[in-house]
């Protein structure tokens, strides 16, 4: 984020507006894709203050708990995977399209697990 920070007033971070526009239209045609193809989304908190009603709405399939599975991803043999698998059900048979990941900037392991 300091990239985006331009200073500080009052201990709140002020943020260059110019840079935040062109990431937030960025992130806007990346998403608009698969929206506009129907895609499915898939997404992943990492924190529960977040809306689950709104992610419900907008989601094909949603992680409706917490991401604390550890190496789920990395550092499990094929076996382990399959077990854990059975036990995890995230509301779909098929891989989402896009992923959007909330909260990310404290979870940063969430990412590189991922």
């Amino acid at each position: 984020f300091k990239v985006y920070i331009c200073g500080s007033r009052n201990g709140s971070a002020l943020f260059d507006s110019d840079k935040t526009l062109i990431c937030l239209r960025n992130a806007l045609h990346f998403i608009g894709s698969p929206i506009r193809q129907k895609g499915r989304f898939f997404f992943l908190k990492t924190n529960h203050f977040f809306i689950y009603e709104i992610m419900e709405e907008m989601a094909s399939c949603i992680n409706d708990s917490q991401w604390r599975i550890g190496a789920f991803l990395t550092c499990s043999s094929p076996k382990k995977i399959r077990s854990r698998k059975k036990k995890i059900n995230f509301g779909s048979n098929q891989q989402p399209d896009c992923v959007v990941i909330l909260d990310a900037d404290r979870k940063s392991s969430v990412i590189l697990e991922a």
